[in-house]
């Protein structure tokens, strides 16, 4: 055999060697370290939010930059002519503060304002050019009034409020429709979105609406093949999903934050009401749905808790974080729960139904007022 196929064969054997070494099982190594998960999940969460930079000096130096160029942004200390209550608060606290404040808009920009925000379409040249040319110092008052109960206003506003609820639900839009050209008053408007009690989930639209798209976060993964097991729903966690997305849509405020934890030390460096807040103020005002219950249908083979034919009442025991039979109790996506019963509390003043008031009623009543 040649020398040179010798020494190719040598070489051939010897990286065979090395590779066969590597595979076997390695003695006298010490073994690899897991890396340990943070002991504090929360601040490790919340790293970013809390300790992100701030960026408000940053933007009021650009609008005090680009403030200056534009047309009419000179502040005015001409009075402004106030109409309504709201107007008395706003302007009032200017005026007592010493805050300049901008002109009021040239009739163009308050006509174009005013037709975008109420009806969503901008107004015609003809429009335009006859309310400019008009003299009635109330022609303002009157150009509101004669957009509002419109059918593009109540359909621009039904589309609004349906972009709230995230649903484009057809029966919700029409709903908002109406309740918006008879002008219903907010309150019965809030106590229905809170208070159906339906043998169907499209029933009522706001049922549909509310505790329908909750429920299907809210229910469990797994094939729940017994049809009179209740396990595959979180009602719990269903009914914590409904009073966050209360607190987001009705009172302006994400309280979802703690309702896995206590507020303090993680979110009064951004909100002072956070801050003051603990897990068991947000599981007394979910106890204003302790009550409700979500059925479910089934075709034999397991249950489903959404959908058309998920069905609701308030014949459920209560807020009870230990035992919620029948349905699953362990908290699922939360830290665990203390396994205490709670009572229905308005998470912004302590208020509680009156003796026998249903829970979800006295929400009802009591969050519209403050």
């Amino acid at each position: 055999m040649k020398p040179v196929k010798l020494v190719l064969m040598a070489t051939m054997i010897l990286c065979l060697t090395f590779v066969v070494t590597a595979q076997g099982p390695q003695t006298g190594q010490p073994a690899q370290v897991q890396p340990q998960a943070d002991p504090d999940r929360v601040d490790t969460a919340h790293q970013e939010l809390l300790n992100a930079k701030d960026k408000a000096a940053e933007a009021s130096k650009l609008t005090e930059t680009v403030a200056p160029a534009l047309p009419g942004a000179a502040a005015s200390t001409a009075p402004i002519p106030r109409k309504n209550f709201i107007d008395e608060h706003i302007f009032g606290r200017i005026e007592k503060d010493n805050i300049p404040h901008a002109p009021l808009a040239s009739d163009e920009e308050f006509l174009r304002r005013v037709y975008v925000d109420a009806i969503g379409f901008l107004p015609t040249p003809e429009k335009i050019r006859s309310f400019v040319a008009d003299t009635d110092p109330n022609k303002r008052d009157k150009v509101i009034d004669s957009l509002i109960g419109t059918e593009e206003f109540a359909d621009q506003w039904a589309y609004y409020y349906g972009e709230l609820f995230r649903t484009r639900a057809a029966s919700f839009h029409y709903w908002t429709k109406t309740w918006l050209k008879v002008d219903r008053p907010y309150n019965e408007v809030f106590a229905d979105m809170v208070t159906p009690t339906t043998k169907n989930g499209r029933g009522l639209p706001t049922a549909m609406t509310l505790y329908d798209a909750v429920g299907q976060t809210a229910a469990r993964d797994g094939a729940f093949t017994d049809r009179n097991n209740y396990r595959g729903l979180n009602r719990l966690d269903w009914v914590d999903g409904i009073t966050t997305e209360i607190g987001r849509v009705f009172l302006g405020v994400s309280i979802e934050c703690f309702s896995c934890h206590n507020g303090a030390g993680h979110t009064d460096s951004f909100n002072m009401f956070l801050g003051s807040r603990k897990r068991s103020d947000f599981w007394q005002q979910a106890a204003f749905f302790g009550r409700l219950r979500n059925i479910g249908s089934s075709d034999g083979s397991g249950r489903n808790f959404y959908g058309e034919q998920a069905q609701y009442d308030d014949l459920a025991p209560g807020y009870n974080t230990g035992d919620d039979w029948p349905y699953y109790t362990p908290a699922e996506g939360r830290f665990p729960r203390d396994g205490k019963s709670y009572e229905p509390a308005f998470i912004m003043t302590g208020e509680k139904p009156k003796p026998g008031e249903d829970p979800r009623k006295a929400l009802g009543r009591i969050l519209p007022s403050h």
